[in-house]
């Protein structure tokens, strides 16, 4: 027994070594190009959104209204964002206001993009 306990001691703390160098990545120029510079307030770009998208799904255009999201979370909304202080415990909804955590980030340009979530649950988990 007492050498099942030393063998899981040393398979604990020899495991626990990261001996992996991970490779850090680093953003091209090409990545920052792709986050577009807002050029009018979000209020106005939200709105715009959303009624994109309601025409979108009256028309039943499904691969449209992905498409839509996927540009616009991935390359406009971001440039709203850029300067909001991160901080695990953030919760902002406003961009460039107080702080905001990872997961409130993401249901929050879920949320403000049109898409029926639970904001708070969602960045909880």
């Amino acid at each position: 027994m007492k050498y099942a306990l030393a063998f899981v001691c040393i398979l604990l703390t020899g495991g626990c070594k990261n001996n992996h160098r991970s490779k850090a990545v680093k953003s091209t120029q090409d990545t920052l190009q792709t986050i577009i510079k807002p050029t009018r307030s979000y209020q106005l770009f939200i709105a715009d959104c959303k009624q994109a998208l309601t025409d979108l799904r009256a028309e039943s255009k499904t691969q449209q209204v992905q498409d839509f999201i996927y540009s616009n979370i991935s390359k406009k909304m971001p440039g709203y964002w850029d300067g909001t202080v991160w901080d695990f415990n953030g919760t902002t909804r406003k961009p460039g206001e107080g702080s905001i955590a990872c997961g409130y980030f993401i249901t929050t340009i879920l949320e403000d993009i049109g898409l029926k979530i639970s904001r708070i649950k969602m960045a909880q988990e």
